[in-house]
């Protein structure tokens, strides 16, 4: 064990040290065959503020990407919420405080309850985006509200278009409402300003007083 975390040493027919923070979180020494184990030590010791952090990316990418199963935490409006399966006639999603709960026919089949919640989110996202962007377009009373549309995105939570389509990442349910609503009035400002100039955060800020908080918040997810 070296700081916080544990490692073990797996020997191999190589001439070099490798480290390796694998998926599950556990720390991984690849070592050429008969290496001295206060060698593996100090090496270890070495790269462990590297480690650390490596972790922590990984825990903090998991709380968005926990498998669907029972017991499961998964974010829902910027809160973790306990993942209940449950056998039912009808095939139903529920959510409260704590808890998404799904009611399936086939409760028992993991990628079926998963794509069932996968719709399900999807559909509160739609909901909720349209009256989202509804509210956002009356901080700018000199457009009509455009249209929206919403996928799944790796690296951004929303775009717009040169003919002003707004693109929202459905990822976004996920989120508190004041970053939806942030992540909104950005991509409104893009129909004015398609770039990211002084006059882009001079329209942002009139419509958003509080919009540089709330990027800061918007990084830590």
């Amino acid at each position: 064990m070296s700081g916080n975390f544990s490692y073990s040493v797996k020997y191999q027919r190589r001439k070099t040290l490798a480290l390796h923070v694998l998926a599950d979180g556990s720390v991984e020494v690849r070592a050429p065959v008969g290496l001295p184990e206060p060698l593996i030590l100090r090496f270890v010791e070495e790269r462990a503020q590297w480690i650390v952090r490596t972790k922590q990316r990984q825990s903090s990418k998991h709380r968005w990407q926990n498998a669907i199963e029972p017991g499961a935490q998964l974010w829902y409006l910027g809160t973790p919420r306990r993942l209940e399966v449950h056998a039912s006639k009808f095939n139903v999603v529920q959510v409260d405080d704590v808890s998404l709960r799904v009611y399936a026919r086939d409760h028992g089949n993991l990628p079926a309850v998963a794509r069932q919640l996968e719709t399900w989110l999807r559909e509160q996202a739609a909901l909720l985006f349209r009256e989202r962007l509804a509210l956002g377009v009356l901080a700018f009373p000199d457009i009509e509200p455009p249209a929206l549309r919403l996928r799944k995105m790796r690296q951004r939570w929303g775009s717009c278009s040169s003919r002003g389509h707004i693109t929202l990442n459905t990822e976004l349910i996920k989120l508190p409402l004041t970053l939806i609503d942030y992540v909104i009035a950005h991509e409104l400002c893009h129909l004015f300003e398609f770039n990211h100039s002084p006059r882009f955060y001079r329209r942002l800020e009139q419509a958003m007083p509080d919009w540089r908080q709330r990027e800061v918040m918007l990084k830590q997810f």
